[in-house]
């Protein structure tokens, strides 16, 4: 993959593949998450997963609500199978409630965590390259 090749965008996401190995995700708006947005996001995602499962770093500090099908198109089984392990950045109130919210319903045994610090995140992150 060359340097271009490291940064995908969907409509509302930006997905860069760092040198790490570490998929980040970041929404550079405040957005709203429908399930015609989730399976967008899979789709690019699977480009970066095509030799193996990665860890994956979403920000969702810019996200103000996600569908409930999303949701739970989130914890499927058909997204745990190009993930290892998936970091939330959070900050706001929101974000917080949308990714503990998360962790309630995520029934897959992919290893999801919140942080508000990036670089924790991307530390915890490196365990599962």
């Amino acid at each position: 993959m060359n340097s271009q090749d490291n940064i995908l965008k969907t409509n509302k996401a930006i997905l860069r593949l760092t040198d790490e190995g570490i998929i980040q995700q970041e929404y550079p708006e405040c957005i709203d998450i429908t399930i015609e947005d989730s399976r967008e996001e899979l789709s690019v995602l699977q480009k970066f997963c095509i030799d193996r499962k990665r860890p994956l770093l979403v920000d969702i500090r810019n996200v103000r609500t996600v569908q409930q099908e999303s949701r739970q198109f989130y914890s499927s089984d058909e997204v745990a199978r190009y993930l290892s392990a998936v970091a939330f950045l959070v900050g706001n109130p929101v974000s917080k409630i949308m990714g503990n919210f998360f962790l309630g319903i995520n029934k897959s045994e992919l290893k999801v965590k919140l942080f508000t610090d990036e670089y924790q995140a991307i530390a915890w992150l490196k365990e599962y390259v």
